[in-house]
């Protein structure tokens, strides 16, 4: 089930979870990482070699074909990455700066140079960015190459159809180098796209869907105990998103002040009620080996101390300002509950503006916005999935924000290898931005999967990765 009609499915610019479970379906890459233990294994690369240096990799392709059967190879590889890192590419584009070269010298083997030693660099190259897309449906149908009358594609689904506001279907692949019988799992996939997660339960009780990964929190006391409800801990979080080149957000103080008004432990008993803890870091806990700083906690206080420092004593000469949300009923609910303790906590007033999911992102993207509903799901095991969002002019920061110390210590982590070394300088940097406070984390996540025994292919994780080619209902 999709929250959100998807912006694309085009591995290069998906954002959304949702959009990358489908696009993970469509299309393969070197590498996949599987629920069960988040364990990296082949994909389209049936084997590789690593330098002692950490810096170069050597791919050895299997034999595979795209779904119109033309060969797939090296220099597909060549092709995507440098579409995807260009210009053109989309806001993942930053994750290929470790790269320094990408060399095909023969269809069955992808040599790749890194700038420094990359500690997750074979769990990025099984992340969604790093997938190939068919160079020759691009140029033959533009803007249109996903249409399922055009789309192309590498992994064990078709994309078969796409109504708007409505549903995606995927069948499978007969082309893909994977296929065999029980491969994948499920000849079809549906995602029906509901933006209500009261009527994604409503079709899941009725028996119309099979596995919703959302559900209300009006409803989670009520659901508490029941054998198909599945909670647990999840590495992602939930924050504000603040737009620093518009005042008065340009002032960290007013920034700080928002953020010590805070209520944490209210929203996550009384609102969200799925097990949520509190985010007093943007790296949420969990990831081995690394403890995140702790930001301040709620201090009304200080916070009406730091807003009459700057210069808006009691909220008073500060322009209201507008908190935007994309559409979803818990979303709506949190944006209340803020706007509430913003009020009362210090007498500044926020209009609430909801968006759909498409306008949503384009205002952030061109930061038209005051505050934003935020969040952010590991894409890997390893706290630089989250910091380096933030780094200046990363496509994901969407804040205006940019700190020349923050960027040299989330790059020395990048090049870094494991160690505490690495772990300290990411620890410096994470500190950093809490203190300059261009997001106010809120929340961590917890899973809400709602699915019965028929539904096999589920395998708790940390992600929350659920992969389509694994689902099926028996």
């Amino acid at each position: 089930m999709t929250p959100v009609e998807p912006q694309t499915l085009d591995p290069a610019l998906v954002t959304g979870v949702a959009e990358m479970r489908l696009a993970d379906a469509i299309f393969d890459g070197l590498v996949e990482e599987v629920p069960r233990g988040l364990e990296v294994v082949p994909a389209l690369a049936r084997s590789w070699e690593v330098s002692g240096d950490g810096r170069e990799w050597t791919f050895h392709l299997r034999e595979a074909s795209w779904s119109d059967g033309g060969p797939l190879g090296a220099e597909d590889f060549v092709w995507s990455w440098g579409r995807a890192a260009g210009p053109g590419g989309g806001d993942y584009a930053y994750l290929f700066r470790v790269l320094a070269a990408v060399e095909a010298p023969d269809p069955r083997t992808l040599v790749v140079r890194l700038r420094h030693p990359c500690a997750y660099f074979l769990r990025l190259a099984a992340f969604t960015p790093f997938r190939p897309v068919p160079r020759r449906a691009l140029e033959a149908h533009g803007e249109t190459w996903l249409r399922p009358s055009n789309a192309v594609s590498s992994g064990p689904y078709l994309l078969a159809e796409w109504v708007l506001n409505r549903h995606i279907l995927l069948r499978a692949n007969p082309r893909w180098w994977g296929a065999a019988p029980g491969r994948p799992a499920s000849p079809r996939v549906l995602s029906l796209t509901v933006e209500s997660a009261a009527t994604g339960f409503n079709l899941y009780e009725t028996g119309e869907a099979d596995l919703v990964t959302e559900v209300p929190a009006f409803l989670m006391d009520a659901l508490r105990g029941r054998e198909d409800l599945h909670l647990g801990d999840t590495l992602g979080t939930l924050f504000a998103r603040l737009n620093v080149t518009r005042p008065p957000l340009d002032d960290p103080r007013v920034r700080r002040a928002l953020g010590l008004a805070l209520d944490r432990e209210a929203i996550c008993r009384r609102i969200l009620r799925g097990g949520e803890r509190p985010a007093l870091s943007l790296v949420p806990p969990g990831i081995p080996g690394y403890e995140p700083p702790q930001g301040p906690g709620r201090d009304v206080d200080e916070a009406r101390r730091l807003l009459g420092e700057a210069g808006y004593p009691g909220g008073r000469g500060l322009r209201r300002l507008d908190y935007v949300y994309n559409t979803g009923d818990a979303n709506r609910d949190l944006a209340e509950v803020l706007q509430a303790q913003w009020r009362e906590a210090l007498g500044v007033e926020v209009a609430l503006v909801h968006m759909e999911w498409k306008v949503y992102l384009d205002a952030m993207d061109r930061l038209d916005y005051d505050l934003a509903r935020s969040s952010w799901i590991a894409d890997y095991v390893d706290p630089s999935t989250f910091l380096d969002l933030f780094q200046t002019g990363a496509g994901n920061n969407r804040t205006g924000w940019s700190d020349p110390d923050y960027d040299a210590l989330v790059s020395l982590a990048g090049r870094t290898p494991e160690g505490p070394a690495r772990r300290t300088a990411l620890r410096r940097a994470e500190a950093r931005l809490l203190e300059s406070a261009p997001v106010l984390p809120i929340h961590h996540y917890s899973t809400r999967n709602l699915h019965g025994p028929r539904v096999r292919g589920v395998e708790p994780n940390v992600r929350n990765l659920i992969a389509l080619r694994g689902l099926a209902v028996e």
